[in-house]
């Protein structure tokens, strides 16, 4: 596996991951991955990671396959407060790869 900063060549990885994630056990955890989720909210979603990472108030990693690049899923740290310096750890796995290891 390889974890790493989104880049703008991953929104169709994260859109198809967000795509083929839809359904009962992930939607209600992850409200973006809605029924109408788009291939734009990808693009803005990612666009806006390097922002968050310069401002320190989100750092989000892709999870992706090494040898096929497949998005897995994501992690990142949010909710940061810097004054007792600690922060919300949070990930998603893609549906079709749950149960997997």
């Amino acid at each position: 596996m390889l974890v790493r900063p989104y880049s703008p060549e991953d929104v169709d990885r994260l859109f198809e991951a967000g795509t083929a994630s839809k359904g009962p056990g992930f939607t209600e955890w992850m409200p973006w991955c809605h029924a109408n989720y788009s291939r734009q909210e990808s693009d803005e979603f990612i666009k806006s990671r390097r922002r968050q990472w310069e401002e320190g108030s989100e750092y989000s990693l892709g999870l992706f396959e090494a040898k096929t690049g497949l998005l897995l899923g994501g992690t990142g740290i949010n909710q940061i407060n810097p004054i007792h310096q600690f922060g919300n750890l949070g990930y998603w796995i893609r549906r079709d790869r749950w149960g997997q290891g």
